[in-house]
């Protein structure tokens, strides 16, 4: 299962959080501003914006480079007890 969608591929905004993705090998799927998903769920096209397996939205900087850490923290804890 994936762990959300990432937005804003190629924004100046965007590089930390796409940066930790890619670093962390984050299952996370990564989309341009400009998708029709994107425009869908955030009228105002900010990025970085993330959209969560369950369904909840962030878009600030910040607020997704957080959330892309604790990601990386649960699943790499939960790969070292339980593999």
């Amino acid at each position: 299962m994936s762990q959300g969608t990432l937005f804003g591929d190629g924004q100046t905004r965007a590089i930390l959080p796409v940066g930790l993705v890619k670093a962390f090998k984050l299952d996370v799927k990564i989309e341009p501003k400009d998708s029709e998903e994107h425009v869908k769920n955030f009228p105002l096209k900010k990025v970085p914006a993330f959209i969560g397996p369950h369904g909840f939205k962030i878009h600030e900087v910040i607020a997704v480079v957080y959330y892309c850490k604790y990601i990386h923290a649960v699943y790499s804890i939960t790969f070292f007890f339980f593999s």
